[in-house]
């Protein structure tokens, strides 16, 4: 009499041809890492709203950490203001600083230790493409601001000409109030596609130029959630600064850097939080 086991046929997870199968790439935890969409995820506008919610998990568990971290931004930030150098320096390090962060919420969200030894070894081998990218963003900067040196060079050459042009009733208002507009949607565009671009190196292997083309992608195919996200910020963020006589910003640093990275695993992952 045949067994229950014996009437089963066994299941090959080989191909046709032979070959192992495309397995998903897994953590050293066996769980599946998030894939990479070939089409951003176009979200619900009410997960503009999550993406500030869902940081509460790990900021919870992990507050002290994240309490740290916000408190060493806050020491560069207000060091930075009376020695220039350090500005310069903690600029340059944004985008570096950017994927750092990604890499450690990819870790606490993947329920891994905090193995500071591991982040390191992903992290290094995209130091080169994070330092392109910093170098793009800076030259994207210099494009942006094309416009506002063009109308003020004009003005000053024509200044020279005729110092009477300068005067407020003959001063070309219309003209600048253009190039400052095409100035503000170029930065817009500019930050869209800096925004997701080092979660997309580090966790996905992109180059600079297509992290960049994806996160703009990204952004434009959810302005709505976006913008709901960014209104709540300006509308929560100064109540909250005022309750806590302005030391919230010590917490809202590490929220506002948790939420970024819940908003990449909402519009380019198969895994999105949102939706749990």
């Amino acid at each position: 009499m045949s067994s229950f086991n014996d009437s089963l046929n066994p299941i090959s997870l080989q191909k046709p041809n032979g070959q192992p199968p495309n397995l998903p790439p897994m953590d050293e935890y066996n769980t599946v890492s998030p894939q990479l969409l070939e089409a951003p995820r176009f979200c619900k506008i009410s997960w503009g709203a999550r993406w500030l919610i869902m940081p509460l998990r790990i900021f919870k568990d992990y507050f002290g950490f994240w309490l740290v971290i916000g408190i060493v931004f806050l020491i560069v930030t207000f060091i930075s203001i009376y020695i220039p150098v350090i500005e310069h320096i903690f600029g340059i390090t944004s985008v570096i600083a950017s994927a750092v962060i990604t890499l450690i919420c990819a870790a606490q969200f993947q329920n891994e230790d905090l193995d500071f030894s591991a982040l390191w070894s992903k992290f290094k081998i995209h130091l080169l493409p994070l330092i392109i990218l910093n170098v793009l963003f800076v030259v994207g900067v210099v494009i942006v601001l094309i416009p506002l040196i063009i109308f003020f060079g004009g003005v000053s050459l024509v200044s020279l000409i005729d110092i009477e042009t300068i005067q407020y009733q003959n001063f070309p208002v219309q003209a600048l109030v253009f190039s400052a507009l095409v100035s503000l949607v170029l930065l817009v565009l500019l930050f869209m596609a800096m925004f997701f671009a080092p979660a997309l190196i580090v966790m996905h292997d992109l180059g600079p130029k297509s992290a960049m083309k994806h996160s703009l992608k990204g952004c434009l195919a959810n302005m709505l959630p976006a913008i709901l996200y960014s209104l709540i910020i300006l509308i929560a963020l100064p109540i909250f600064l005022r309750l806590t006589l302005g030391f919230g910003i010590v917490v809202a640093i590490p929220w506002l850097m948790i939420a970024s990275y819940v908003s990449y695993r909402d519009v380019w992952t198969d895994q999105p939080l949102s939706a749990a």
